[in-house]
């Protein structure tokens, strides 16, 4: 038992000695060696990327777009909506302004000849009783209009024109002096090549509701009040005598034609013949005063179609 025990401390001690680093399961071993900084692993499926200082990187861009260079801001013209035109920029501009055509009528009894002024602009000179200018251009809004004679200021007024009207401005009588009466001037639509058209407009201050009648004695247009303007009527080119007389008469017409007869007509105001053309448009002004000591005038103006 002694015996046993002496060759058992008679072993030389073991000594620390290092350890091979052992390689995992499956893998190759490795060789030990200094700490060396391990690169970046890419992600799987990715490149290997290199080390090296920090640089920045560009824009990338959205999935299915272009890349986008670095650069300086830079202003981005404005792009056009889907299906339309490219717009350059450029400044604001305000809307094209519109213009009114309009014509004066002096029917003004007892009235010198007059001047009349649109926003600063002469737009009659000497205008006698019973004269019409021709169509003047005024711009679209309210403008100040000015109305003298001879003797001074007669009206002074805001009137508005609006765009793409075309109308008639009467100087008519009126209690305290003149006034401005409109009379819109829209066109005979729908008239065969074989017709024209005929209106009729009362601008006699003190007369009552006035008929016009044919020589035959059929009313072509009735009851027409102060300042009133009929609508267009049919009428086929020719000549024809017309007599205005007061309200009532015979049953009103729709379409002119001259057929002469002998009927029984009342008392007369005024008459006056019209040469009607193809294709043509007319207006009859009826001018003056129903006072024993005025006369009544009659105007027929052939207006553009």
């Amino acid at each position: 038992m002694n015996r046993n025990n002496r060759s058992s401390s008679s072993q030389p001690a073991a000594r620390d000695v290092p350890t091979t680093p052992v390689a995992p399961e499956g893998g190759r071993p490795v060789a030990p060696g200094p700490d060396v900084p391990v690169p970046p692993i890419a992600p799987e499926g990715g490149r290997p990327v290199a080390p090296g200082p920090d640089i920045p990187v560009p824009p990338i861009a959205p999935e299915g777009g272009r890349p986008v260079a670095p650069g300086p801001d830079i202003p981005v013209p404005p792009i056009a909506p889907e299906g339309g035109r490219p717009v350059a920029p450029g400044p604001i501009m305000p809307p094209a302004q519109g213009y009114c055509r309009v014509r004066f009528l002096h029917a003004a009894v007892g009235y010198a000849p007059l001047n009349v002024v649109v926003g600063g602009r002469m737009m009659a000179n000497n205008l006698a009783f019973g004269e019409l200018t021709g169509y003047r251009n005024v711009p679209d809004g309210f403008r100040t209009v000015v109305v003298r004679s001879g003797n001074g200021l007669l009206l002074r007024k805001n009137f508005p024109f609006k765009s793409g009207e075309t109308i008639t401005l009467a100087i008519v009588n009126a209690p305290s002096g003149i006034e401005l009466a409109q009379i819109n001037d829209i066109p005979c639509q729908n008239v065969s090549r074989s017709l024209s058209c005929l209106r009729v407009v009362n601008l006699i201050y003190d007369s009552q509701a006035l008929d016009m009648n044919l020589y035959d004695g059929r009313t072509v247009f009735s009851d027409v009040r102060f300042k009133e303007a009929t609508p267009f009527k049919t009428i086929r080119p020719g000549l024809y005598f017309f007599y205005i007389t007061p309200t009532p008469l015979e049953a009103d017409i729709e379409t002119v034609e001259d057929i002469s007869s002998d009927f029984p007509r009342p008392d007369v105001l005024v008459s006056f013949a019209a040469d009607i053309g193809e294709r043509s448009t007319y207006t009859v002004y009826l001018l003056g005063s129903v006072s024993p000591d005025s006369i009544l005038k009659v105007l027929l103006v052939e207006d553009p179609r």
